[in-house]
């Protein structure tokens, strides 16, 4: 969680996972907090990727 010192700031959230199959990627939600979506899916190494999803 990245923002919010004071009342009104913008917040962004984000939630990571790996996973190892770019072409059926696991879902990642957030609840309860609204806002804009933004995914992101890299490639680390080896077969290896990295999802993450960021609201903001």
């Amino acid at each position: 969680i990245i923002g919010g010192e004071k009342t009104g700031d913008t917040v962004t959230v984000e939630c990571s996972t790996f996973h190892s199959c770019p072409y059926s990627k696991p879902a990642i939600t957030l609840n309860g907090i609204e806002g804009s979506d933004k995914t992101k899916d890299e490639s680390i190494k080896d077969g290896l990727w990295k999802i993450t999803l960021t609201r903001k």
